[in-house]
């Protein structure tokens, strides 16, 4: 929480908080100090129990300016009246808001060079700073000069817990994702190396598995299966699609390290499953893809048992961003989903209506008297809301609290800031009302980027709080009574960010040709399910280029696997002698399953080539050609094209049609002039055979009168 002197929000909270304003006595000092910034690392304890328990509050000054700066001192402002919401708290953290801080000098800050830093620290204590009950305290440090001129100033919350006063309860559960982008197109080819990076021991997914490995209480977490099955593959040796080269890669050790470890630390903990790669379920549904939902939970569930090693439900579902409508809402449930965490903005509460004179309900307040009205009191967590599934339970996950846990990136005082903070925020909330039991959820960013050590403080700080007892999601019940909320806010914007119209259709157009292959198969495996569910991901959001180049990986191997049933002998002319006969075409399967097809043949001429009556299906075992004779006519002869195309048996076109060409010999009417031919010059020589016999009677017979005589 480092903020520049003279920045607008502290020049505005000196004012309105009586510290007072910055008078610089030249231009110089002035831009001096406006390049110091200063920063509460820690306070220690977090939480005092005793108003004479020594309080550490140590920090840092930084100079960013070309001067060194000397002769600075530490002053506190305090007040001893505690807050009394966490409206009056943010408005405290941006400089407005009325106080009666009082305030001491305390401590000396070392010379800071110019571009350098110097730490200081202060110690006080509970009744120094004039605190006297469980409540949030407003605690500000300012650096000043000799002059007494303010040269940074930071503001921060102190909470005090005495012991021995009856404090009251909040049940607060986190939400903490293993969550990532896909990193295959097909089931084969990757298409980035982000995961070796990411395995690596400072990288993303062993930062996450290091948070995981130190058990807390009320802590749920959301693994994508799809992510598992990525790492999985990677621990082999894999292809990765490098522009239009596939480069090999060896297989990479720590997957299989990362898997064992986060089965290992996730035995006893409470486990969700995300639907496999984690879809944008609203986008799916509004643009027609409503079983492909359904799809992803059967599919999460049967992942993340084979890999996990035990069961892990998907009856908690987080949709992207927590944002929900109706017609998503309806589909989750009729999957089976019984239980949505969602941001808080996504059903803000609402004051019932007032009965007006005749006793009929009047008119909500409208959204701003609404909000103002519900800004003393954190709701309740949980509610409820109707489904064409029945009723499902709804958690609203605090919006403040979720950013502070998504703010853990790193150590330091930025992380000590936002842990403090986290414990006056969840303070406040136990001390709106004392009386009632309320139950919060965190829930970060799913994609977030953690540092372990700024997590698990966050973590370990939060199981130490005297008002907080931690608990799991799926122990989260409804209030009798829930708080008043409007329906699910899902407006024009929500939607305009959704995977667009024209990405999903290829998405869709891809996904009818994929399930051709086990239509014709006749089998349950969908080889392209996983390849299709990850083109569906939420992680493609606002990144269109790089979805569409997943889809045609996915495009190019669906094709690829449809074409190893096939058409023999493409470019050869199929013979047809004679006016009629039969023609063969062949059809080779190169798939591990026997296949049933039908086979259409249509002429481009049917004047020219008629094509008599053939049976169409065919049935073609592993590895085997099935030929067709397809009986046709060719009254004149000559070269006809033809038409083949495989289908399903229902008639749907299974792959690219082919174009043949048959062609006609006539050799059958060449024969019969030459036979007729043959036959008349037999008959003219017949004919003439008798003539000369006859003359040949005719003239002996003469010779033998002659002789008589």
């Amino acid at each position: 929480m480092l903020v520049p002197a003279g920045a607008g929000v502290a020049s505005t909270a000196t004012a309105a908080s009586g510290i007072r304003p910055v008078t610089h006595g030249t231009a110089a000092a002035a831009r001096a100090y406006a390049a110091v910034q200063v920063g509460v690392d820690q306070i220690s304890p977090q939480v005092p129990r005793d108003a004479t328990t020594p309080i550490k509050i140590t920090g840092t000054l930084v100079n960013t300016g070309n001067a060194p700066l000397s002769a600075l001192r530490v002053r506190l402002h305090f007040s001893a009246r505690p807050f009394t919401s966490r409206a009056d708290m943010n408005l405290y953290l941006s400089g407005q808001g009325s106080y009666d801080p009082s305030f001491n000098t305390l401590a000396q800050v070392p010379q800071v060079d110019a571009g350098g830093r110097a730490a200081f620290e202060v110690v006080t204590t509970a009744a120094d700073l004039k605190m006297s009950r469980f409540g949030v305290y407003p605690l500000t440090v300012e650096i000043i000069d000799s002059l007494e001129q303010q040269v940074a100033v930071t503001r921060t919350f102190m909470t005090y817990a005495p012991k021995g006063e009856r404090l009251p309860r909040v049940r607060l559960s986190m939400a903490l994702p293993v969550i990532d982008q896909p990193h295959r197109a097909d089931d084969g080819t990757f298409m980035d190396d982000g995961l070796r990076a990411a395995l690596g021991q400072n990288g993303r997914l062993a930062r996450l598995l290091r948070i995981a490995q130190q058990p807390h209480k009320g802590v749920t977490w959301f693994i994508d299966p799809a992510l598992l099955e990525d790492v999985q593959r990677v621990g082999r040796p894999y292809t990765i699609k490098n522009g239009d080269d596939v480069e090999s890669r060896p297989a990479e050790p720590a997957a299989a390290t990362w898997l064992n470890g986060l089965r290992t630390a996730l035995a006893e903990s409470s486990v969700v499953a995300t639907p496999y790669a984690d879809p944008d379920v609203a986008a799916l549904v509004h643009n027609g893809l409503d079983d492909v939902t359904g799809q992803a939970l059967q599919r999460s569930g049967q992942v993340t048992a084979a890999l996990l090693g035990r069961s892990v439900g998907a009856t908690i579902n987080w949709p992207y961003g927590g944002l929900i409508d109706r017609d998503a809402l309806d589909e989750l449930a009729v999957g089976g989903v019984r239980t949505l965490l969602l941001n808080g903005a996504a059903m803000p509460t609402v004051t019932p209506p007032e009965n007006t004179p005749d006793g009929t309900p009047g008119a909500a307040q409208d959204a701003q008297g609404a909000a103002a009205a519900q800004d003393e009191v954190t709701p309740d967590a949980a509610t409820t809301i109707d489904s064409v599934a029945g009723r499902l339970t709804v958690l609203l996950a605090d919006p403040t609290l979720s950013s502070l846990v998504d703010a853990a990136t790193a150590s330091g005082g930025g992380a000590a800031a936002a842990r403090q903070r986290f414990v006056a925020e969840t303070a406040m909330i136990a001390a709106e009302d004392p009386e009632k039991t309320r139950t919060v959820v965190a829930a970060p960013r799913r994609r977030w980027d953690p540092d372990p050590k700024a997590v698990q403080d966050l973590l370990a700080t939060a199981g130490s709080l005297p008002w907080l007892r931690q608990t799991t999601l799926d122990a989260i019940k409804p209030p009798k009574r829930p708080a008043p909320r409007t329906d699910l806010v899902y407006g024009a914007q929500h939607r305009r960010a959704e995977l667009n119209r024209a990405y999903l259709g290829q998405v869709r157009e891809l996904a009818d040709k994929a399930e051709l292959v086990p239509i014709v198969t006749e089998t349950e495996a969908r080889p392209f399910q996983g390849a299709l569910l990850r083109l569906g991901s939420s992680a493609w959001r606002g990144r269109g280029r790089q979805a569409r180049a997943y889809v045609e990986q996915v495009r190019q191997a669906v094709t690829a696997q449809i074409n190893r049933i096939s058409i023999t002998g493409r470019g050869q002319p199929r013979l047809l002698a004679g006016a009629n006969g039969n023609v063969g075409i062949s059809v080779q399967n190169k798939l591990a399953h026997r296949v049933e097809l039908r086979i259409d043949v249509k002429s481009h001429d049917p004047q020219r080539l008629i094509i008599d009556t053939y049976r169409r299906e065919i049935s073609i075992e592993p590895g085997n050609t099935t030929t067709i004779q397809v009986p046709m006519r060719a009254p004149n002869g000559g070269d006809t094209p033809v038409t083949v195309q495989l289908t399903t048996r229902s008639g749907v076109p299974y792959g690219d049609p082919v174009v043949l060409t048959v062609s006609a010999t006539g050799y059958t009417q060449i024969a019969a002039v030459i036979v007729g031919g043959a036959i008349t010059v037999m008959l003219a020589a017949v004919a003439l055979r008798v003539l000369r016999i006859r003359r040949m009677r005719r003239r002996g017979a003469a010779e033998r009168r002659e002789g008589t005589r």
